[in-house]
C-alpha cells in the first residue's frame, strides 16, 4: 500500500512537472512554427536575407497582427517588393534579479522606456566586415521638433506609447546624415516600432538608399522570463556590383547592432 501512494505520489509530480513544461513551452511557441521554435531555442538567434531576383527565404517573424500590419506597409509607397529583406529573431532571457523583483507591467514599461530613447543610440557599435573590428554605427542620434525645424528635443517619455510618431535625425557612419519618421505601436505585452528614411543615405557621393526605401521594423513581445525580438529591414538601393555588398552587409549588420543595444540598455 505504501509503495502503490509512494507510486502516485512520484507520478503525480512527474505529471506535474511536465504540464509545467508544457506551459512554459507555449510562452512563446505559439507565435513560431516548430522548426523555428526548435532552431531558437537551440542558437537564441536567427538571421536570414531574402533577394527580389532570389527565390523567397521562409519568414522568421512570429505570429502577431501587428507585424502583420507592419509588413503591408512597404506596399503603401512601393509597387514592387524591396530589393533586399533582412529578418532577426532573437531569444532574451531577462537576468535573474529582474524575473524575482519586477513585475510583468514594469518590465513591458521598462521595454517602451528603451525603445523610445533614441538619443542613447549614440555610440552605437557594430562589426565592421571590411576592417575587421567593431566601429560606431551612429555618431549621434536624437529628436527633432519637425523636418523644417531640426533642433534637438528631449526624448519622449510619455505615458503610453500606442500611436507614438516621432521624427529622428541620425548620423550615420556609413551613410551620413538623415531624417527618420518613427511610429510605435503597443498591445498589451507587443510593443514595436517602425522606421524610414525621410532622407536619401548616401554613400560616397552616390545616393545609395533614395528617400523611403530603407524601412526598419523592430517588435518585442514581453514574457516572465524571455522577451522575443523580431527585426525587418526592407530596402531598395542604387543596384551596382560594388555598392551591392557594402549595403547588405550594413544592413544585416544593424539587426544584430540594434539587438546588441537593446541588451546593453535593458541589463543596464
Amino acid at each position: 500500500m505504501k509503495k502503490s501512494i509512494l507510486f502516485l505520489f512520484i507520478l503525480s509530480f512527474w505529471f506535474v512537472g511536465e504540464i509545467n513544461a508544457e506551459i512554459k513551452k507555449e510562452a512563446f511557441h505559439f507565435l513560431l512554427d516548430d522548426e523555428t521554435y526548435a532552431e531558437l531555442i537551440k542558437n537564441e538567434s536567427l538571421v536570414s536575407i531574402s533577394y527580389r531576383k532570389k527565390e523567397k527565404l521562409k519568414s522568421l517573424a512570429p505570429k502577431a497582427t501587428i507585424i502583420d500590419e507592419a509588413k503591408k506597409k512597404w506596399h503603401e509607397s512601393h509597387d514592387i517588393d524591396p530589393l533586399i529583406v533582412v529578418e532577426g529573431l532573437f531569444l532574451y532571457t531577462k537576468p535573474k534579479n529582474e524575473k524575482n523583483f519586477t513585475s510583468h507591467t514594469d518590465e513591458i514599461a521598462k521595454t517602451a522606456s528603451i525603445l523610445t530613447a533614441v538619443s542613447k543610440m549614440k555610440g552605437m557599435e557594430y562589426y565592421s566586415e571590411r576592417k575587421k573590428r567593431k566601429e560606431i554605427l551612429y555618431e549621434d542620434c536624437f529628436v527633432i521638433e519637425s523636418y523644417e525645424n531640426q533642433e534637438r528635443q528631449e526624448d519622449p517619455k510619455p505615458s503610453s506609447i500606442d500611436d507614438l510618431q516621432i521624427l529622428v535625425r541620425q548620423t550615420d557612419t556609413t551613410f551620413g546624415s538623415y531624417v527618420m519618421d518613427v511610429a510605435y505601436f503597443q498591445k498589451n505585452a507587443e510593443i514595436a516600432m517602425y522606421m524610414k528614411n525621410l532622407d536619401p543615405l548616401k554613400y560616397l557621393l552616390f545616393k545609395a538608399i533614395q528617400e523611403d526605401n530603407l524601412h526598419l521594423f523592430l517588435y518585442t513581445h514581453t514574457f516572465e522570463e524571455h522577451i522575443l525580438v523580431y527585426f525587418l529591414v526592407q530596402a531598395t538601393y542604387l543596384d551596382v556590383a560594388f555598392l551591392n555588398e557594402t549595403i547588405e552587409k550594413s544592413l544585416k549588420n544593424r539587426v544584430d547592432a540594434i539587438y546588441e543595444w537593446f541588451k546593453i540598455q535593458y541589463e543596464g
